[in-house]
């Protein structure tokens, strides 16, 4: 048997990938790390419940010692295992209770990672939730891009990292904690309360959860740990929110709990110990990666004759000290040049001379218009007509006097990957609509990425605001 590849929620999630109409991150569990050797969460429970059997064999059991212990096989029975971790600790003790816990899942920081977390990483997910203390996530992600930053954080420091989802970098949570501080854990009824409580973390786990597509994988999704969270978005009446969950659980049940809670489930088939399947579904949506993806949005060359004036590029040191419209020129020519011939080594030697003309590059951003420094690559600006979260429209006219709106992207857009990515995008998609001739769209005209802003034509009438 091999994995179905066909499944429409499979199909749907490759295509999220793909086309990076959202950014993903897995939300992971114990069924991720039992390949290395770790339990999982039922085997750690049912060890821990046979070591209290063998301490109740060396002391004298009372009837309250008694009374949790017939509690605890009740609420095995019963799949509560959130209370049975918290009888579990009041029946080994502080001491045994965390030893037993640490000698079952020390052995993470040695052992060989597990494959799917490799495979993950090389879907281009934006950051990893993980329910477990094993530090997998975070070894994966040093394994995939040495020397990279990473944002890392256990549980109740999330209400402190709400920068994590505004920024492109990678992140990994262990919301649960981490086997090396005991004090982070969270195994317990009262412990889990008290963190779904913590407003910080709610708003957190939350934001993933209304602003990002969630891949459970390795976990349950109707676990409280996870069905708290997805309860109050319910609760709260938003729609129209999917995520994902690839699962082996093919009962009607749980196909109408996910439902009922915007999952949709992918399946495959446990062989007894064998998740081989998963790995081939996780594989398979890394096929088309970050690093693989042709579709992925390249600097924006500017197509105005300005950009084809001057041939000679300027030291940086000199340039800076040029008139602004000098400046763009020379980087504008420059670029053409470069990317000229499209390719991995031209998008490699843009990036260098990005880096080496930085200080000239910001100089190029300054836009006013006031006159005399009221041009811009050959328009000229009359006007702000509006300004928003991330830049400002200006009306303008061409060398031919037509009226022009420009676009222009705030200053900082520069210094963040995701907005300049966002930017890249849909100039592309506005040159495919112009190149298609599709009705009803305002007409393109060109865009320049330094400094990034787009050129259309004017549009007579009140913006957004007006028209609300």
């Amino acid at each position: 048997m091999s994995f179905d590849f066909t499944q429409d929620a499979h199909v749907a999630l490759k295509k999220v990938f793909a086309e990076k109409t959202s950014s993903v991150v897995a939300w992971v569990g114990a069924g991720l790390s039992t390949s290395a050797g770790l339990p999982s969460w039922e085997k750690l429970l049912d060890d821990l419940i046979d070591v209290v059997k063998r301490k109740h064999m060396t002391l004298t059991v009372d009837s309250h010692r008694q009374g949790l212990h017939t509690t605890l096989i009740e609420e095995r029975k019963k799949k509560n295992y959130w209370l049975c971790f918290q009888l579990l600790e009041q029946l080994l003790g502080p001491t045994s209770y965390q030893a037993e816990i640490r000698e079952r899942i020390d052995a993470s920081a040695h052992s060989q990672i597990p494959p799917a977390y490799a495979a993950l990483w090389e879907t281009g997910i934006q950051g990893m939730i993980t329910l477990n203390l094993d530090q997998f996530a975070t070894r994966s992600f040093s394994a995939f891009k040495p020397g990279a930053a990473l944002d890392h954080f256990v549980g109740d420091q999330a209400k402190n990292l709400a920068g994590v989802l505004q920024r492109s970098r990678p992140f990994v949570g262990n919301v649960h904690g981490v086997i090396d501080n005991v004090s982070s854990w969270i195994f317990t009824h009262d412990k889990l309360s008290r963190l779904l409580k913590d407003q910080g973390y709610r708003y957190f786990i939350n934001g993933c959860l209304l602003s990002r597509t969630i891949l459970f994988v390795g976990v349950s999704a109707d676990d409280v740990a996870v069905r708290t969270h997805l309860e109050a978005i319910r609760k709260a009446k938003i729609t129209g929110i999917s995520h994902y969950w690839l699962t082996s659980r093919s009962d009607a049940d749980t196909d109408s709990w996910s439902e009922n809670y915007g999952i949709r489930v992918f399946r495959y088939k446990a062989h007894e110990k064998d998740h081989s399947e998963a790995l081939a579904c996780l594989k398979d949506l890394a096929v088309i990666s970050p690093s693989k993806d042709p579709l992925i949005p390249r600097p924006v060359v500017f197509g105005g004759a300005a950009s084809h004036s001057v041939t000679i590029l300027s030291e940086p040191d000199v340039l800076v000290g040029q008139p602004l419209e000098e400046i763009r020129q020379q980087l504008n020519s420059h670029a053409v040049s470069l990317l000229s011939t499209p390719g991995d080594a031209a998008y490699s030697e843009y990036e260098k001379f990005s880096t080496a003309y930085d200080e000239a590059i910001d100089r190029a951003w300054y836009v006013t218009a006031t006159p005399p420094k009221n041009t811009l690559l050959g328009y000229t600006l009359h006007r702000r007509a509006a300004q928003g979260s991330f830049g400002e429209v200006y009306e303008a006219e061409d060398e031919t006097h037509n009226r022009v709106a420009i676009k222009l992207l705030r200053r900082d857009v520069r210094r963040e990957p995701a907005m300049l990515q966002t930017f890249r995008r849909g100039v592309r998609s506005m040159r495919i609509l112009k190149r298609h001739g599709v009705q009803g769209m305002i007409e393109f005209i060109d865009a320049s990425e330094i400094p990034a802003f787009v050129v259309m034509e004017w549009i007579d009438g009140p913006n957004l605001m007006e028209a609300v």
